[in-house]
């Protein structure tokens, strides 16, 4: 069996997180729109829910993260950047 070099490493867990980027934006994008609404429809949205937006964002990143690796790898053995490269 052969080992996977740093740099077929580096590339799978580039495609990875390219993944994982663009669904976070999304959903990102998508927080933005309600809270779009929401202002305009001339609710006040505190400062406070805002910083707790960041907060609860990190949380999901987190688990995002978590779930996205922890299925690949439990269900495939590997993740969709690992199956690209071989690996």
């Amino acid at each position: 069996m052969n080992n996977a070099s740093f740099f077929q490493r580096f590339v799978a867990w580039s495609i990875d997180r390219a993944i994982l980027s663009i669904l976070y934006f999304l959903g990102s994008l998508a927080v933005g729109v309600v809270s779009a609404v929401y202002t305009s429809s001339r609710i006040d949205v505190p400062n406070l829910l805002s910083s707790v937006g960041v907060g609860v964002f990190m949380l999901v990143s987190i688990l995002g993260d978590f779930l996205y690796f922890g299925y690949f790898w439990s269900r495939k053995e590997r993740s969709i950047g690992m199956g690209i490269m071989n690996i």
